[in-house]
């Protein structure tokens, strides 16, 4: 660009300050960190160079932190091959500029509009993702979410404001975000198509084959099945030939076939394996997976319905209030039980208590900034920790007390049959070795992490004494 060409000039830095906003414009050569761009009100990609661009906005919409991810970002000099997936992406285009007065409007919307979203600690993986949806969404005012054929998806079609979070071998992982959202009433889905992916790696990029059935390869010809119809004789084409003149002669009575549908038909055909000889008349049509070259039959293919999304009222209050996603996947770890049911044991402990001298006593351990946590270990590998973090729990308590998930960030569990004195120092002895859990398996974490306990009363109902527990935990 020649900046002489135009009245608004960048700095050496390529920082424009104008009309109270600062324009920061991201050159392939720039060497910035994602970080280092925070504190910019726009940021101005120089799209000259398309893939460049495109590499850019997405890892920018896939930073975690919702003061880049939900900035003004538009494009400078944009090519002219820009697909839909990149401009769902991407707040606009400007050539020079000089346009900065055009895209003003726009950019103050999007930063009123991320001024309303109220800060938010999501409880997992899922919240974040789930959260980055729906503001971008809100923010940017859309109230629909389209699925966009691209053919450089794992999943043939993508969701941008949540498949640029992936990397391609695991972007069928969206379709498990969109139903859980779905499912918690954020959004509407409406039938768009279907598509069908493999079974193995889930990816969509298939090379349907038409193979032998009994070695599978595609290498084989095909001739016609010729029946002569004076003596009956059938056959394939191959013994009809006649190497003198190129002509038909039945091999069987030596007459020359002239006419078709006279002397001849062709009722069917017949194929030849050149890979293992074995002759057959019908295919077998597999779906060879260009990721992984897995072979899948037809009926194994795993078929997925595609929608088209609406945000729900809910939906976007959640996009201004935040939102926790339920994790199912808490559920399911072995030890624990569900809260409902923690919550049921835990009055019948208390009126055991009513006719016993026995203590009881209630503990909560709160992972404040689980999101983040899950989100750098990964969803796989989520359940692991989740499962590892019972079993410290479950090696200082009785084979008899109870753990539960109220979700992935607080965890509240009983220790009976112990003074609350005994208890206290059961739970600081627990929490130092969940913090040598997290240190040792998450590199530069830094874990925050509180701790309460409670001991149960006849006094006071239970769902009383719960909420107190949790109490600013949440």
């Amino acid at each position: 660009m020649n900046q002489l060409e135009v009245s608004i000039v960048q700095d050496e830095q390529g920082v424009v300050q104008y009309k109270g906003h600062t324009f920061f414009t991201l050159y392939p050569n720039s060497g910035k960190k994602i970080e280092d761009l925070l504190g910019f009100s726009v940021i101005l990609i120089h799209a000259a160079h398309s893939t460049f661009a495109s590499f850019t906005i997405q890892r920018l919409r896939a930073f975690n932190d919702p003061r880049m991810y939900l900035k003004p970002i538009f494009f400078l000099q944009p090519s002219i091959d820009s697909g839909n997936y990149i401009n769902t992406l991407v707040d606009g285009s400007v050539f020079n500029l000089n346009q900065l007065d055009s895209i003003l409007p726009r950019v103050e919307d999007i930063l009123i509009k991320n001024q309303s979203v109220k800060p938010f600690e999501p409880n997992s993986y899922e919240s974040i993702l789930v959260m980055k949806l729906l503001t971008f969404a809100y923010t940017r005012s859309r109230k629909s979410i389209e699925p966009i054929p691209y053919i450089f998806s794992g999943i043939n079609y993508a969701y941008p404001a949540l498949s640029c979070n992936f990397e391609h071998i695991e972007e069928y992982k969206v379709f498990e975000l969109l139903d859980l959202s779905e499912k918690e009433g954020l959004i509407k889905g409406s039938f768009y198509d279907k598509t069908h992916y493999c079974n193995q790696c889930h990816q969509g990029a298939l090379n349907y084959r038409s193979v032998c059935p009994k070695c599978n390869s595609s290498n084989s010809e095909t001739q016609d099945i010729i029946h002569h119809f004076p003596c009956g004789n059938v056959g394939p084409m191959s013994d009809y030939k006649n190497h003198l003149d190129d002509g038909l002669t039945c091999s069987k009575c030596n007459k020359s076939l002239r006419h078709i549908g006279v002397d001849y038909d062709k009722p069917s055909v017949l194929h030849y394996c050149r890979k293992c000889t074995h002759r057959f008349q019908d295919f077998e049509v597999k779906a060879k997976c260009l990721h992984c070259e897995f072979d899948n039959s037809l009926e194994a293919l795993l078929e997925k319905e595609i929608k088209s999304y609406v945000i729900t009222n809910k939906g976007e209050n959640a996009a201004i209030y935040g939102y926790n996603v339920i994790n199912r996947e808490v559920e399911e770890i072995a030890g624990t039980v569900n809260y409902s049911f923690f919550t049921s044991m835990i009055k019948l402990e208390i009126e055991r208590m009513k006719v016993t001298s026995h203590f009881g006593n209630i503990a909560a351990i709160a992972i404040h900034n689980a999101g983040e946590l899950l989100s750098m270990v990964g969803k796989d590998r989520s359940p692991v920790l989740l499962a590892e973090i019972t079993a410290i729990i479950r090696r200082f308590i009785r084979p008899y007390d109870l753990v539960s998930f109220k979700n992935s960030s607080l965890i509240v569990f009983s220790i009976t049959d112990v003074s609350l004195d005994d208890a206290a120092f059961i739970l600081i002895d627990i929490v130092e070795l969940l913090e040598k859990l997290i240190t040792d398996n998450v590199k530069d974490f830094v874990l925050n992490i509180e701790k309460k306990i409670k001991p149960l009363t006849t006094q006071l109902q239970t769902t009383n004494q719960l909420d107190e527990l949790i109490t600013n935990f949440q």
